[in-house]
């Protein structure tokens, strides 16, 4: 069997979606409190610092 010409139409590889890092699970704020000795107030006062910051 012959082997077809070759296509003049350029083949590309699309992508649906781009590569992006998955998202890390946030850790609860009970195992938070267990880890860190911080109590609930104090873990929610410095991430919510962070988050002002970083914005």
């Amino acid at each position: 069997m012959a082997t077809p010409p070759e296509s003049p139409v350029e083949e590309h590889a699309y992508e649906l979606e781009p590569n992006r890092p998955p998202k890390p699970i946030p850790v609860a704020l009970e195992e938070l409190c267990r880890q860190t000795k911080f109590s609930k107030q104090e873990i929610r006062v410095m991430y919510r610092g962070f988050k002002t910051v970083s914005l």
